[in-house]
């Protein structure tokens, strides 16, 4: 986890969530150095409030690399949320530190259990933060 909070807009990707069953990838960050990332460089992941998000289903968020900005892999760092009993899921945001071997391209993917619900009118935002 990481206390940052100075976001830049240029950094910044929205997508709307994908369909329960499903899963994509939000827009590219370029982190423009290829080489070592600073300690404190993470991502905050945001979501809206999710009313129709259902009892015990997840959705995961998985932060992706890429060196060309083609071929995506798993950096290993991911945030998981659940749907709480007849409260959908409360609007919130976590940030996570990016590992120093984070290559220069990233996404962020989500993926929705099957069942989850249908939250593709809700907004999910992703931002590079120091």
């Amino acid at each position: 986890m990481s206390d940052r909070a100075i976001k830049d807009a240029r950094l910044t990707v929205s997508k709307v969530f994908p369909a329960a069953a499903a899963n994509d990838n939000t827009g590219t960050i370029d982190l423009v150095n290829t080489g070592y990332k600073p300690e404190g460089m993470a991502i905050n992941i945001a979501w809206p409030s999710l009313p129709n998000f259902v009892d015990g289903k997840t959705i995961i968020f998985d932060v992706m690399d890429s060196a060309d900005d083609s071929s995506y892999l798993s950096t290993g760092v991911t945030h998981t949320i659940t749907g709480i009993t007849g409260n959908g899921q409360a609007a919130g945001s976590v940030n996570l530190r990016l590992k120093p071997t984070t290559r220069r391209y990233i996404q962020v993917k989500r993926t929705v259990e099957s069942g989850g619900g249908t939250n593709t009118a809700s907004t999910n935002t992703c931002a590079l933060v120091f």
